[in-house]
C-alpha cells in the first residue's frame, strides 16, 4: 500500500468517526428534548415529525458522503462497520426496553444468567425463571411505553424485594446465546444497581459482538462481499442486533462459520496453527448453541481439507471432538435441559402428538410449509425487510420495503460469485457447494418444524408464528447456491470489488434505515 493511500485510508476513518459523532451528539440531543416535551407546551407532533425527519435527512447526506468517499479506499468490511455502530446506536436509543418481542424474557434469562441461573429454576406450574429485583421490568409494557418513561426512570435503583420472574420461553435457549448480554450486565451489576442501566449495557454489548462477528464474517469470505455488506445492514437484522434478543448473534456466527470454513479452504495453505483450531471450537460451539434451527451449518467443518489438520489422522480427530461437543450442545441441551420449560401456551398444540403426526406423515407436513409460504408470503416479506417492527404495531411504510430489497437485489444480480476448480473434481459428496447447500436445507425445514411443533395447533394446515426475519441468517448461502458462479483460477484473488456495485445500494440501504428510525423515533417519543 503506498503512503499516499494509506493517507485517504486514515483520512476516510477519521471522516466517518467524525460524521458518526456528530450524528450520535444531535440524535441524543434532540431525543432527550422531545422525549420530555411534556414540559415544552410549545413542541407538537407535527414539530416532532419535522425535526426528526430533518434529522433523518442530515443523516443520510452524512452516511452518503462517507460512503462515497470511502468506497474505493477502504475494504468492504471497514465501511460496514462504520454505518453499522452508527445505525445500530441509533436503533437503540429509539426502541426502548421490551418495544423488541420478548425482550423483557430475554432481559430476564441474561439477568439469570448472570446470578448463575444458567439452567434456571422452575415453579409449581413448570415455569423457568429467576429471583430478580421485583421492579426489574417496571414500566415494561408490550402495549409500547414511551421514551421519556424510559429516560425518567434510568437511575431507578433495583429493589431490595426479589420476586420468582417467569421466562419460560427463553428458559429454552443455552446460556452460550446470551454471552455477550450477560458479559456486560455481569460487569454492570458489580459496580451498578439501576436496571435500565444494565440492561441498556446488555443492549450495547450484543451490538458490538454481533457487529465484530459480521466484521470478520465480511473480511474472511472469498467472494459475495457486496452481498453480505448490504445484507448485513438490513434494517430487521440491525434492530435485532441492537437488542437484548439472541438473533442478532445468530446469524452473525451462522455467517462467520461459513467464512471461517471457506477461507481455511481455499485462502489459506498452510496447518491450522493452536490459534485457529481454537477459534473454529468456539464458532462450531456458538452455532450448536444459539437456535437450533441455524445448527445444521456445523456440517461446514467438513468442508476444511484434511491437510490444514496437519493430515488424515488429525483431521478425524478434531472432527470426532468437534462431534462430540456439537452433540451435547445441539441435542443434549434441547432435548436433557431445555425441553422441561417447553409449555404448551396455545390452544391445540400438543408438542408430542404432532412430533409423532411429522415423523408419521412426512409428505404432509412438506404440504404444510409450501402452503404457509403461499398463504403468508406477505408477512413473510413484511418481518424480512422491517416492514412491521415492535409487536407489529409500527408500520415502516411499502418504501423501505422497495428501497432495501432493490438494494439487496441490485448486489445479488451484479455481484460476481467465484466457482473454484477444485470443486469439480471433488466427488459431488465432498463438494462445499453440497455441504452447503444440505446445511442451508435443514435449516430451512428445522425453522418450519420447530414452530411447527411447539406453536402451532395438531395437524393445522399452516405454521403459526413464522417470520421472515428467520430467514435473513439463510439469505446468502442461498444466493450463492441458486447464482451462476464464474470460474477462475483456483489459486487466484477476489480483489476490490468495483464501488459502483456497492455504492449505491448501501446508499439506499442506509436511506431504508434512517425511515425506519425516523419512523420509530416519531412513535415511541
Amino acid at each position: 500500500m503506498s503512503k499516499n493511500k494509506g493517507t485517504a485510508k486514515k483520512t476516510d476513518y477519521r471522516t466517518g468517526i467524525g460524521l458518526a459523532s456528530l450524528l450520535i451528539v444531535i440524535f441524543y440531543s434532540v431525543r432527550w428534548l422531545l422525549s420530555r416535551k411534556a414540559e415544552y407546551d410549545w413542541i407538537s407532533r407535527t414539530t416532532v415529525q419535522a425535526v426528526s425527519y430533518l434529522i433523518g435527512c442530515a443523516g443520510f447526506i452524512a452516511l452518503s458522503f462517507f460512503i462515497i468517499k470511502a468506497a474505493d479506499r477502504l475494504r468492504h468490511e471497514q465501511i460496514f462497520i462504520v454505518l453499522y455502530l452508527v445505525l445500530g446506536l441509533a436503533y437503540m436509543t429509539v426502541s426502548p426496553l421490551s418495544a423488541i418481542p420478548d425482550e423483557t424474557e430475554h432481559m430476564l434469562r441474561t439477568y439469570g444468567i448472570t446470578t448463575g441461573d444458567f439452567i434456571p429454576p422452575v415453579n409449581e406450574q413448570g415455569e423457568g425463571g429467576s429471583y430478580c429485583p421485583a421492579n426489574l421490568t417496571y414500566l415494561w409494557d408490550r402495549s409500547g411505553v414511551r421514551l421519556k418513561y424510559m429516560s425518567d426512570n434510568l437511575w431507578m435503583r433495583s429493589s431490595g424485594e426479589k420476586t420468582f420472574q417467569t421466562y419460560s420461553n427463553t428458559a429454552f435457549y443455552s446460556p452460550l446465546t446470551y454471552l455477550p448480554q450477560a458479559a456486560g450486565m455481569l460487569i454492570t451489576r458489580l459496580i451498578c444497581d439501576r436496571p435500565y442501566i444494565i440492561a441498556y449495557v446488555g443492549r450495547l454489548c450484543e451490538l458490538v459482538a454481533s457487529g465484530i462477528l459480521i466484521y470478520y464474517a465480511i473480511k474472511l469470505m472469498p467472494f459475495g462481499k457486496n452481498i453480505l455488506l448490504l445484507l448485513s445492514l438490513l434494517p430487521m437484522n440491525i434492530y435485532e442486533c441492537a437488542s437484548l434478543s439472541g438473533d442478532g448473534m445468530a446469524y452473525a456466527v451462522t455467517l462467520l462459520i461459513i467464512a471461517y470454513s471457506l477461507w481455511l479452504r481455499y485462502e489459506k495453505k498452510e496447518v491450522m496453527n493452536n490459534k485457529e483450531i481454537v477459534k473454529m471450537y468456539f464458532l462450531l460451539a456458538l452455532v450448536a448453541s444459539c437456535k437450533i434451527v441455524y445448527a445444521p451449518f456445523v456440517l461446514m467443518a467438513f468442508v476444511i481439507p484434511p491437510e490444514r489438520f496437519g493430515g488424515k489422522k488429525q483431521y478425524f480427530i478434531h472432527i470426532i471432538c468437534a462431534g462430540i461437543m456439537i452433540v451435547l450442545l445441539a441435542v443434549g441441551w434441547p432435548l436433557l435441559i431445555g425441553s422441561r420449560y417447553l409449555l404448551e401456551y396455545m390452544e391445540g398444540v400438543s408438542a408430542s402428538a404432532q412430533t409423532v403426526y411429522v415423523i408419521t406423515h412426512p409428505w404432509s407436513f412438506v404440504q404444510v410449509m409450501f402452503y404457509t409460504l403461499i398463504q403468508e408470503g406477505e408477512w413473510l416479506v413484511k418481518t424480512y425487510f422491517g416492514l412491521s417492527l415492535s409487536y407489529f404495531n409500527v408500520d415502516c411504510g411499502i418504501q423501505v420495503l422497495f428501497i432495501s430489497a432493490g438494494s439487496l437485489i441490485y448486489a445479488c444480480c451484479f455481484e460476481r460469485l467465484l466457482k473454484y476448480e477444485d470443486e469439480t473434481v471433488l466427488s459431488i459428496w465432498k463438494r462445499p457447494t453440497v455441504i452447503l447447500g444440505a446445511a442451508t436445507v435443514l435449516s430451512i425445514v428445522f425453522t418450519f418444524l420447530s414452530l411447527y411443533i411447539e406453536w402451532t395447533p395438531y395437524r393445522a394446515e399452516s405454521v403459526l408464528g413464522l417470520q421472515g426475519r428467520y430467514f435473513i441468517p439463510l439469505t446468502f448461502q442461498t444466493v450463492y447456491l441458486l447464482k451462476k458462479k464464474y470460474g477462475r483460477a483456483e489459486t487466484g484473488k477476489e480483489g476490490t470489488a468495483h464501488p459502483d456495485i456497492m455504492t449505491a445500494p448501501a446508499v439506499c440501504m442506509c436511506a431504508a434505515n434512517l425511515i425506519v428510525l425516523v419512523t420509530l423515533f416519531v412513535f415511541y417519543v
